[in-house]
């Protein structure tokens, strides 16, 4: 899973965040019921906020016999949507002003911030890394290269001449910055209504999450 660190300042405090870029493309109509970065996001368990209908949730746990094993895997589940919600409020939380030509899209970003993760890469792992098809990876790839500043270098790959190598320019790593700073000044506001404990929680709850996303996948 793909996630930028980034770093968010409340009340005078400081720490970092991880934020799945899976979680960009769940904009469904709850999402935006109260505009993006208005929505509050209640727990489950409350029976209000988004989503709270039953419409659109996947509920990967059916059975209800009570065995402990059973009531686990539905607390896992339950707290997983409630995750998965929050986080993708957070990922559409942004500007309240309408988007200027030539500002980054949301795919775009995740394009550029693969490549900043990871450096050079051939357009097809790129490709494999979004989730999307050959035609719209190519129309991606066209208008982060057609800026006036490019955002990507794209260049043949010298063991393979098939295959098409892409890397961050210094125009790229600027939008990307300025893409993320933009979305972090918003989350940060929404912080301060924190206390201290709840900053104190939320920072010990961010490193333990980190630490499970940089465990290496089993294969």
């Amino acid at each position: 899973m793909i996630h930028r660190r980034a770093t968010l300042r409340a009340d005078g405090r400081c720490f970092s965040i991880d934020i799945p870029m899976s979680a960009i493309f769940n904009r469904g109509k709850h999402a935006f019921e109260n505009g993006p970065g208005c929505a509050v996001v209640k727990s489950r368990r409350t029976g209000r906020g988004m989503g709270r209908s039953g419409k659109g949730r996947i509920d990967m746990v059916t059975a209800s016999s009570g065995a402990p094993q059973e009531r686990l895997a539905k607390r896992l589940e339950e707290i997983a949507q409630d995750l998965f919600e929050v986080i993708t409020h957070l990922c559409l939380v942004g500007p309240r002003s309408r988007r200027r030509a030539g500002d980054l899209k949301e795919i775009e970003y995740l394009t550029l911030a693969i490549l900043q993760d990871r450096g050079t890469m051939i357009v097809g792992d790129i490709q494999r890394l979004l989730g999307v098809l050959p035609a719209q990876m190519s129309r991606i790839i066209r208008s982060l290269e057609a800026r006036q500043w490019p955002l990507i270098s794209c260049r043949i790959n010298p063991h393979d001449k098939r295959k098409i190598d892409v890397g961050l320019t210094e125009a790229g790593e600027k939008a990307l910055l300025e893409y993320q700073s933009v979305h972090v000044r918003r989350i940060a506001e929404l912080l301060q209504d924190l206390s201290d404990e709840d900053q104190d929680s939320l920072v010990h709850l961010l490193d333990k999450m980190r630490a499970m996303l940089e465990r290496p996948v089993a294969t």
